[in-house]
């Protein structure tokens, strides 16, 4: 029984050996190790101080982090489903063109007085009438 979990364990380390060598023979044969040699001589001088802050500030706090959520405990609403090609195309066909959405939206001056003298409740034949010859007045109806 022993000396089957000893062979197991010896194959593990025999399979991470011959692993670890694969990667150093990968290295040396793209010249990543010379670079990684060197990167790691030219910033040790950073690395190491950091390290030793890491280390001391996981060791000094004993509290975990603890991060809020500002959301509320409702549940998210589920994601509409997308309508089938032939019902979007059939919107499509049924939109007003470009040109016809972009139109002005601006209402002559004349026809906002006509809507501060005319209340639509307060409709009458001699309102009407004013409004008539008010807009004869400006030249707008020729009668």
């Amino acid at each position: 029984m022993d000396s089957t979990i000893d062979r197991e364990r010896i194959a593990k380390k025999i399979a991470e050996t011959s692993d670890s060598i694969r990667k150093k023979y990968r290295a040396l044969k793209t010249g990543k190790m010379e670079e990684d040699i060197e990167l790691e001589r030219h910033f040790k001088p950073i690395i190491e101080p950091l390290k030793q802050i890491v280390e001391n500030t996981a060791e000094s706090s004993k509290d975990p982090i603890k991060n809020e959520t500002f959301f509320s405990d409702e549940e998210p609403k589920p994601k509409r489903k997308r309508p089938s090609a032939s019902h979007d195309n059939s919107i499509r066909a049924s939109t007003p063109a470009k040109s016809m959405l972009n139109r002005s939206k601006t209402v002559p001056s004349t026809l906002n007085e006509m809507s501060e003298i005319v209340e639509p409740r307060d409709l009458s034949y001699e309102k009407i009438l004013s409004i008539i010859e008010e807009l004869r007045a400006t030249d707008l109806v020729i009668n």
